[in-house]
């Protein structure tokens, strides 16, 4: 049931790390640990399949399921950090905050609004961050503590590694 919370209290409340370490674990329990078994899709159980190839439950095991699949949210919200501006409905405004992790190396996340099609990428390169966003509405970015707000566009950003 905390599924689609988890990982955003913990980021909201400063534990962003906590929150990458619990994203990229690959022993069981953890969202990589089905990966590590040859998952492409989230199951149900993170021990769908166990350390002796044996199955979890032959009868109740989807391979397919949404429920440990909501971390999707937190990816896209505080990972490659596209938020919804809470007084400005349907994305008709954007903060663009991403919360790199260098164990990832880098991030590209897309989605489609009703005013057009929003990207965000990061990606480490030589002891530097490079941030591009690409936006269609007004957008506040925040990068290493500072504010700025920007029309639609295309930008680029080099930050020192985070």
């Amino acid at each position: 049931m905390g599924t689609p919370y988890l990982l955003h209290v913990l980021s909201d409340y400063g534990h962003g790390d906590l929150a990458w370490d619990l994203l990229l674990r690959r022993e069981y329990p953890g969202w990589l640990y089905p990966v590590t078994k040859g998952a492409t899709t989230i199951w149900e159980h993170w021990d769908g399949i166990r350390e002796d190839g044996s199955f979890w439950s032959k009868d109740m095991n989807s391979f397919n399921h949404y429920a440990y699949g909501a971390v999707a949210d937190w990816v896209f919200e505080q990972a490659a950090g596209i938020r919804h501006a809470e007084d400005k409905p349907a994305f008709e405004e954007l903060i663009y905050a991403p919360h790199p992790d260098k164990r990832l190396g880098w991030l590209q996340a897309k989605l489609k609004t009703r005013h057009g099609p929003v990207g965000a990428l990061w990606a480490y390169r030589d002891n530097a961050v490079r941030f591009d966003l690409e936006t269609p509405v007004r957008t506040l970015i925040c990068l290493n503590g500072e504010k700025r707000q920007v029309e639609k566009g295309k930008y680029t950003f080099w930050t020192a590694e985070a």
